[in-house]
């Protein structure tokens, strides 16, 4: 009897996982709010390779250079391979609204844009021209507001 209930809740939580998404570790393949524990409100920033004199060159050691659709900075407090799921991306950018700590920057870890009221996530972009399109986008998208929900 206890064999067949540990089967039965094997094959229900596999369902689960595959259905729902329901983990007990979050994954760079969930696409749902629920896979995650915390929540915050952050400031949504764009940065390309032409800004400074590191290029598409990363601060995370066993990353190379930054990808489009993955790479985010974001302060120290959230170590480096931090999964974000930002659900306004996939709206309007790229992918699944999952992206990876994997970058730093001095204007993040002052809070510049949110002038030191809130989180600051920097997300990288390839050119610099989308900046501004995707900046006019996820203002009309997020009603007007740059600030968007982050979980993690």
């Amino acid at each position: 009897m206890k064999i067949v209930l540990s089967k039965i809740l094997v094959s229900f939580t596999m369902i689960l996982s595959f259905v729902g998404c329901v983990t007990t570790t979050p994954t760079t393949n969930c696409t749902t709010k629920h896979a995650y524990k915390n929540h915050i409100k952050a400031r949504i920033t764009y940065y390309h390779k032409y800004e400074d004199k590191y290029g598409s060159k990363v601060a995370m050691p066993s990353v190379k250079k930054a990808k489009e659709g993955t790479t985010v900075a974001a302060r120290r407090k959230f170590l480096f391979g931090t999964n974000f799921f930002i659900p306004e991306l996939k709206k309007f950018i790229f992918g699944d609204g999952n992206v990876k700590v994997q970058d730093r920057g001095i204007a993040v870890e002052k809070l510049k844009a949110s002038h030191g009221k809130t989180e600051v996530i920097d997300v990288y972009i390839d050119a610099p021209n989308k900046r501004t399109a995707y900046q006019r986008i996820s203002h009309i998208t997020a009603s007007a507001s740059p600030y968007m929900d982050v979980y993690y």
